[in-house]
């Protein structure tokens, strides 16, 4: 599981599929010039239809991206001005969560004569298991980076905004 931001304006969106409601964008490659003009390409990944809203050229703030078990995407935004937006995608979660399901049946029917159980059985309930836990647990921490995040965003062409606390009761101090 690996989250991480990254400040920054959109240069160039190369869209596989939009978003519609209910589905999440693909983008087959998004650039992103960061603060000291270095262009990061996030490439395949998707974003849910909230967060593709602020997926354009020119968009500016802090993109959240996340890559867990090969899912790799942006789940949440912070602009410059403004109250953040986050979205992590459920479908990976539940898609597992059915093969779980899928395959316990399966080892049920295996389990009381048809044929017995093996390590090919038990393997894909194993693996959909751990994969579900990993996303489940990646979606809280992906909130929580969202959420707790306090830090200003830096973008190009704009000043650095001052992160010092003001000192006494707002007056300049030599």
């Amino acid at each position: 599981m690996k989250l991480g931001d990254i400040d920054g304006t959109v240069d160039a969106v190369e869209a596989r599929r939009p978003a519609t409601a209910g589905r999440a964008a693909h983008y087959a490659a998004v650039d992103v010039i960061d603060p000291h003009g270095v262009t990061t390409t996030l490439a395949n990944i998707r974003a849910q239809p909230e967060i593709a809203a602020h997926i354009h050229v020119g968009a500016a703030g802090r993109y959240y991206v996340y890559n867990v078990a090969g899912f790799r995407g942006v789940h949440g935004f912070r602009p410059v001005n403004g109250a953040p937006v986050h979205a992590f995608p459920r479908g990976p979660a539940w898609i597992c969560l059915g093969i779980a399901v899928a395959n316990l049946l399966w080892i049920g029917w295996r389990a009381n004569g048809g044929g017995g159980l093996s390590l090919f059985s038990l393997a894909p309930f194993m693996l959909a298991c751990l994969l579900y836990a990993a996303l489940r647990r990646a979606a809280q921490a992906a909130a929580g980076q969202v959420g707790d995040d306090v830090r200003p965003v830096i973008v190009p062409g704009q000043p650095a905004p001052d992160s010092r606390p003001p000192a006494g009761n707002g007056t300049a101090v030599n």
